[in-house]
């Protein structure tokens, strides 16, 4: 028997699922854990760290290679001799940037089977819940989330500047910029040491984070032309589409599809945070358009929390 690393509760080796939780143990279950800050050992399905809070990992995620070549290198090599690339453990890669990946890459086919099920079995949304855990991520990093919406601010009105060629660029990049604020904040909910460049991490997927932003933006403007309800309805489903995507690295189609038909499962609930949200930016706009620089990277942070904890079983 071994312990569910979410609930605790007892279960037998071999088992997928937690009966309780819906949590993937063949994901989640740990053998011979280890912080990679301190390398402490830990108890085989230990998660967390007890003396700097840091998620645990498996020691052969703490061996230094090549994030070109993959190729093995001893403590204290910073660079592979034959490519140039840096050589660091997987471990302390930033959380969702595939270095061999192209920024004109679609994305890649998912097995959703884990989706599938959650949609069948049905999920909690717990609104009160993600506000104050987004909150509490978003006030820990303030100045971070807050630089970065300066930064994202200012690039697009240097673009604006710039006749036709620049509010062109500005259009393709908008939503890959705006995906950095859910590579920030996934990586702190797992516990990472964040670095402000990860802000710009969605450029390394353009492709699909700009063709899944211009898709959800046409059927939601013909389904507001539709009786508006069309509308409405595909402005909430497609809330996951960007997460799926910087989360699963996930092609653009497969993310509209599956954000679409997970949030139907709980579409009226997950109206009301979307709502409930609206509201708080409206506020931060009546408040001389400052308070945005507060509300939109919490909003982020809200998402995000809703997100991980509606997927952690998928």
């Amino acid at each position: 028997m071994i312990k569910c690393p979410k609930c605790n509760v007892q279960i037998e080796e071999g088992t997928r699922f937690c009966s309780k939780c819906g949590c993937n143990i063949e994901k989640e279950y740990l053998i011979e854990p280890v912080c990679p800050k301190c390398e402490r050992q830990y108890p085989d399905g230990t998660r967390f760290c007890n003396v700097d809070g840091s998620l645990l990992t498996t020691k052969d995620k703490l061996i230094p290679k090549c994030i070109k070549c993959g190729k093995i290198y001893p403590k204290g090599v910073k660079y592979c001799p034959d490519d140039g690339g840096e050589v660091v453990p997987e471990a302390f890669r930033t959380f969702g940037f595939d270095f061999n990946s192209s920024a004109f890459d679609i994305g890649k086919k998912v097995d959703v089977e884990g989706f599938n099920r959650l949609i069948s079995e049905g999920y909690e949304v717990k609104i009160r819940d993600y506000f104050n855990q987004g909150w509490e991520l978003f006030k820990a990093n303030m100045g971070m989330f807050i630089g970065f919406s300066l930064v994202y601010l200012l690039i697009h009105i240097l673009l604006n500047m710039i006749p036709f060629v620049g509010p062109l660029v500005g259009w393709v990049i908008s939503t890959p910029l705006a995906a950095g604020y859910y590579f920030a904040a996934f990586a702190l909910l797992n516990k990472e040491q964040i670095e402000f460049n990860i802000f710009f991490k969605g450029l390394s997927m353009l492709m699909a984070l700009f063709l899944a932003g211009l898709l959800t933006s046409i059927f939601t403007t013909v389904g507001y032309i539709l009786l508006i309800l069309p509308g409405v309805y595909l402005t909430v489903a497609y809330l996951f589409t960007t997460p799926l995507i910087v989360d699963k690295k996930m092609e653009f189609w497969q993310a509209m599809e599956t954000s679409r038909r997970l949030i139907t499962k709980q579409w009226f609930s997950l109206f009301l945070l979307f709502a409930a949200i609206a509201l708080l930016n409206v506020l931060g706009a009546i408040a001389l358009l400052v308070g945005l620089l507060f509300t939109v990277p919490l909003t982020f942070c809200i998402f995000a929390c809703a997100y991980r904890d509606i997927t952690r079983s998928a």
